[in-house]
């Protein structure tokens, strides 16, 4: 099975105050983390993003609708990509881009489970669906999901649809999933880079 890697950066960044693609933590910009850890799980790699990203080795891709419509645009966006690229891919994997520590085998326990409908992570029960894996057969349902302005829950959209789940273990104290969404998500996230 071939997997296109997909960050979604097309937030906008409001309690940030900043974009978050492009914020520091430790040496390097949060999307260099991110892609530094899906890169070796997929076959290709697409960011998803309304704002200028300054990059060469990835293409970027910008939402299809008008206006923030949230991340369901940005999945619908990355979905368009991967039908258009070869070798062939046969569904996408969306990670957000201020999510520097998820596993290192996320792809692979994605790809465990029923690779025929969307797959969405939960970590100690916790659902988290936008670490999900998306077939590309999902395109045209989330594409007339979408055509109604009201529907822009990743959550919902899920329970509208057949869709199963992977539940992963969270250590103690520790989120992998953990958002970094305040300048005090990020102090955290620099103690946590700084644990042996």
């Amino acid at each position: 099975m071939h997997i296109a890697g997909c960050i979604l950066a097309g937030g906008q960044s409001s309690r940030m105050g900043v974009d978050k693609a492009a914020v520091f933590l430790g040496d390097k910009p949060l999307l260099n983390h991110v892609i530094d850890r899906l890169r070796p799980q997929v076959t290709a790699l697409v960011i998803n993003t309304n704002s200028t990203i300054e990059t060469q080795e990835y293409p970027v891709v910008p939402d299809q609708m008008q206006g923030f419509s949230g991340p369901l645009a940005g999945i619908l966006a990355c979905l368009a990509w991967a039908k258009t690229i070869s070798p062939k891919i046969d569904a996408i994997v969306t990670v957000p881009v201020d999510t520097p520590f998820f596993p290192s085998n996320l792809v692979a326990k994605l790809q465990g489970a029923d690779q025929r409908i969307v797959t969405a992570i939960k970590c100690n029960g916790k659902l988290h669906p936008i670490f999900a894996l998306w077939p590309l057969s999902i395109e045209p349902v989330l594409r007339e999901w979408l055509s109604d302005a009201q529907n822009r829950s990743v959550k919902h959209f899920l329970s509208s649809i057949a869709h199963t789940l992977v539940d992963l273990p969270c250590p103690e104290g520790f989120d992998p999933f953990m958002n970094i969404n305040t300048p005090e998500d990020l102090l955290n996230a620099e103690l946590q880079i700084q644990k042996p």
